[in-house]
């Protein structure tokens, strides 16, 4: 499934991530892989930049399209 939509916290605030909105071309999960790992999500940019979050507040799916 596709990630539509991403609600991390950010300081005090929440940050919103929408995929195809404000220069977001995709975000992607990554499941904690062991003892002390822990699960984050990679928004990817129009220009080529990466963001790595790893305070998810929500995640938004939408069912991949055939």
């Amino acid at each position: 499934m596709k990630i539509e939509k991403l609600v991390v916290m950010d300081a005090d605030e929440e940050a919103f991530y929408f995929a195809g909105v404000d220069h977001v071309v995709s975000i992607t999960e990554h499941a904690a892989r062991g003892d002390g790992d822990r699960w984050f999500y990679d928004v990817h940019l129009t220009d080529g930049r990466m963001i790595r979050e790893f305070r998810p507040v929500s995640v938004e799916y939408a069912p991949d399209k055939e």
